[in-house]
């Protein structure tokens, strides 16, 4: 009886290991060509990348979803790309600023092991591909930052430690691309920290070169000529500041625009500050730019149509949301909180369509914009 009840047992363990054996199999999408995997893995990293954006659109971060939401889910879609190629360099890269936008909306005490793990990922991505430059910068940023967030357990040495691995990657960076100015900033202001104050005054210094009305730079500057003992011209740039500033005070995106020129999300940013204001035909400029530089992100669309409903352009705006709709990606379909886009989308349209008399298509899109959010 006992042999019977063993074998039994033996039995049954067989029977579970082999059912654990294909479940992970299956997870492991085994039956999955490794072309189809990479062609998976790439539209992963495109959703996360779009979720990253998400996380730095002030249009969309206010009406849909948090900063917080949107960088959990690009960690997530960073990671099945990563699971289906060990090797995506860009994955790795994508997956560290989530990890760096989630430690920037982290609040008082933002959590450390962001950071270590934003490093892990960027120093992964740099030996994949050693010429990604902007792997570099980061890490290089992460580094300072760690010796910002000062734990009460570190050595000075340590936090010194942190400062010069911060001033290896940046100047990295500065080696693959002398024009990094935001590389020659931080540079300089880890210089500061380290009391180098030539070098630091000698790295703003040629920031000022390739963007000379650049605050941030006049900033570290005045620290460097203090450091210095410099006062007189300390005092100079602080009143350089001074003027920028009051210059770029309501809309700091027209200094990013000067800097990334090709940067859509500074033009819709730039676009959103101008809404706020009710400077529609401003904000609409800065719409169409960033439109002409990404056409499909569905949502800058979406914003320029929301003004032309305000402006009583009913006609337009229905051509804005009907290619925001067209371009949605459907993958959204199964998120409750992007499900929101869908449905304000819908709505805004209805409205034109009510405001233009035709009750029929408002209706149905009223509808819609319900339907999508059960």
């Amino acid at each position: 009886m006992m042999g019977k009840r063993i074998f039994s047992h033996l039995l049954t363990t067989l029977f579970i290991v082999a059912i654990m054996v294909f479940v992970v199999g299956c997870g492991n999408n085994s039956g999955v060509s490794d072309a189809d995997k990479l062609k998976m893995a790439q539209e992963h990293l495109k959703q996360g990348n779009q979720y990253i954006t998400f996380s730095k659109d002030l249009s969309f971060n206010t009406t849909f979803i948090r900063e917080e939401d949107s960088c959990e889910l690009a960690i997530e879609e960073f990671g099945k790309a990563i699971e289906l190629n060990k090797n995506f360099a860009e994955a790795y890269y994508g997956r560290s600023l989530a990890y760096f936008n989630s430690f920037e909306y982290g609040g008082v005490h933002p959590p450390l092991s962001k950071l270590e793990f934003a490093i892990k990922d960027l120093s992964k991505a740099i030996e994949l591909n050693p010429n990604l430059v902007d792997a570099y910068y980061y890490r290089g940023l992460a580094y300072y930052l760690l010796y910002i967030e000062v734990d009460i357990e570190d050595s000075e040495r340590h936090l010194e430690e942190r400062l010069q691995k911060a001033v290896e990657d940046f100047t990295k960076a500065l080696e693959l691309n002398p024009n990094y100015i935001d590389a020659y900033e931080f540079r300089a202001l880890s210089y500061n920290f380290l009391e180098e104050y030539e070098k630091a005054l000698d790295d703003c210094n040629k920031a000022l070169e390739i963007f000379p009305d650049d605050v941030d730079v006049y900033v570290k500057r005045m620290f460097a000529y203090g450091g210095l003992g410099e006062t007189e011209k300390a005092d100079m740039d602080r009143k350089k500041i001074e003027e920028l500033s009051e210059q770029n005070s309501f809309n700091p995106y027209i200094v990013e625009i000067t800097k990334n020129p090709n940067d859509s999300l500074a033009y819709s940013n730039c676009g959103y500050a101008y809404r706020a204001r009710e400077q529609y035909e401003l904000a609409i400029q800065n719409y169409d730019k960033a439109i002409e530089l990404n056409p499909n992100y569905s949502l800058y669309g979406e914003y320029r149509g929301e003004i032309y409903y305000r402006l009583g352009q009913y006609e337009r705006a229905i051509q804005d949301f009907d290619k925001a709709i067209e371009i949605i990606p459907q993958e959204y379909a199964n998120n409750k909180s992007l499900n929101l886009i869908y449905s304000k989308v819908y709505k805004n349209r209805g409205e034109c369509y009510k405001a233009l008399g035709n009750e029929e298509k408002a209706q149905a899109d009223f509808a819609k914009a319900e339907e999508v959010l059960h």
